[in-house]
């Protein structure tokens, strides 16, 4: 029988420690420690400190950076668990020069330093470029949805909390009422346990923090000029649905190269409507590598592709007049691509999720029009007058309305399957006599530029350049959630995160 040397990793060892021996060369440890060290000018942070005669001194700035860059890359998120490390973990001290800085001052680092962070990326992304990791052939952007440090039970308009709080005031009468009941009765054993106080005494906390924020008024508009629900615990958060179900927390969007998909440019909304922020991506971008490059326009000749989230009529003119080459497509681009042709029967033939919802009420395709009489036949076999022959809708698609008669609405036996309102009184239906395509649009003329060889092509490389990054940051970094409060606080963690992803490039591609 085989005998092998026993082992224990319960045990603790003395022994003699080089700090600068343990930042092993090739390792992103390294890549870390010479970044800070030699390539970030660091005298950004500064005008933050005011001790240079008295008062005692600061925490090093390159010593914050290099802990929390490090336990970033390696999933650790709380700032106590990083004060932890820089007194137990023999990298993390080495990195700190045995400073063990306290877990309030990594926080405020995080939390406070937004735009210096903003710097220190845009310096990254210059050093990236420096050696050769940045092709700007093409650039791709997408958003990520991420739980912020909020519960989606504390969001709602106005009249939802009112409610909510009108809710639990009548459970706290409730419980007192019963107490109360119960002394009147003589019931032995009637005072109120320790689990009934601890309840009343929440719902009172609950009670008053909506109370709180009712007073303040700080209700959200959304874009239309319209209330929209707000969070009372960060309230620059959003409810979002994702395919996990709905959230309360923030996107992160990020602008990555095709070359190594390193992370040009990174900004963190607190809204799932994309479109809204295309303009925005793409001028961070373009300031970022103006900068980093010095060129006046370093994304003449780069092509730009994101996904139908940030398709929207404004966002293409906008492009247009910005004469950008991008390719962005419409949320029909399937059904119009050939390659799909035959996509429904790679299917599964039985929905056991029931991820497939039928049709409740009858499509303006089954309603079918008759030549000879120039009318509309509703599933009914009932005819539709032409009520207006000119419609024409927002996006300018031009078509004929059709209503059918009140009369035979009203006595129809299909009536619940085609009419949605019990106060509507007949069934309107709009047949469009043009398509996008056939328009003169922003829309219309990326929809034909989108629906070529070259802009599939081009299309098709989207998903293999940007979602990898996600893959990383969310995979291998562990970022699933964002710990932070706050539409700023939380863009300089997703900073961070873009920086840690950057810097891994580096250490694999530049400085192995």
């Amino acid at each position: 029988m085989a005998r092998y040397k026993s082992y224990s990793q319960a045990q603790s060892m003395f022994i003699p420690v080089r700090f600068d021996e343990q930042i092993i060369p090739g390792t992103f440890v390294h890549a870390i420690d010479h970044l800070v060290d030699n390539e970030l000018d660091l005298s950004i942070f500064d005008k933050h400190y005011s001790n240079d005669k008295t008062g005692a001194p600061a925490y090093n700035p390159a010593v914050l950076l290099k802990v929390i860059l490090y336990a970033y890359s390696l999933g650790i998120i709380s700032s106590r668990r990083i004060a932890s490390c820089c007194e137990c973990h023999v990298t993390f001290i080495a990195l700190a020069g045995d400073t063990r800085p306290h877990f309030t001052t990594i926080a405020k680092f995080i939390s406070s330093y937004g735009q210096e962070i903003s710097v220190l990326l845009t310096r990254v992304i210059a050093i990236c470029s420096m050696e050769g990791l940045i092709g700007k052939k093409m650039f791709a952007i997408d958003g990520c949805k991420l739980s912020s440090n909020a519960s989606k039970e504390w969001s709602g308009t106005r009249e939802d909390f009112d409610r909510k709080k009108a809710k639990i005031e009548k459970s706290i009468q409730l419980i007192l009422k019963k107490h109360q009941a119960q002394d009147k009765g003589g019931d032995e054993g009637s005072d109120m346990t320790a689990k009934e106080k601890k309840a009343v005494k929440s719902l009172k906390k609950k009670a008053d923090k909506i109370q709180a924020w009712l007073d303040e008024g700080k209700e959200k508009i959304g874009v239309q000029g319209k209330p929209i629900q707000s969070n009372i615990t960060d309230n620059e958060s959003a409810k979002m649905a994702t395919s996990h179900g709905v959230i309360q927390g923030y996107t992160g969007i990020a602008v990555a190269d095709e070359k190594k998909q390193v992370i040009v440019h990174a900004e963190a909304y607190g809204s799932s409507t994309e479109h809204l922020f295309l303009k925005d991506m793409i001028d961070g971008a373009r300031d970022t590598m103006n900068l980093a490059e010095g060129d006046a326009d370093a994304l003449e000749d780069t092509i730009i592709t994101a996904d139908t989230g940030f398709h929207s009529s404004d966002g293409l003119e906008w492009i247009e007049e910005e004469r950008i080459k991008a390719y962005i497509p419409d949320n029909q681009f399937r059904k119009r691509d050939p390659n799909f042709a035959t996509a429904d029967r790679h299917k599964r033939p039985i929905d056991k999720r029931k991820t497939v919802k039928k049709a409740k009420y009858f499509k303006a395709s089954e309603f079918v029009y008759d030549p000879e009489k120039k009318k509309l036949i509703c599933p009914a076999g009932n005819e539709l007058y032409v009520e207006n022959s000119n419609f024409k809708d927002q996006k300018g698609l031009k078509g004929i309305t059709y209503a059918a008669k009140k009369t035979d609405c009203r006595v129809c036996e299909l009536r619940a399957k085609c009419i949605r309102g019990k106060k509507v009184e007949h069934r309107h239906v709009t047949v469009f006599t043009n398509t996008m395509r056939q328009m003169d649009t922003p829309i219309s003329r990326m929809i034909k530029r989108f629906d070529t060889p070259k802009g599939r092509f081009w299309y098709s490389r989207r998903m293999g350049t940007i979602e990898p990054v996600f893959g990383n940051i969310r995979g291998t970094l562990g970022l699933n959630r964002f710990t932070l409060r706050g539409r700023d606080k939380v863009d300089t963690q997703w900073k961070l995160f873009a920086m840690v992803h950057n810097i891994g490039k580096l250490a694999r591609y530049a400085w192995c």
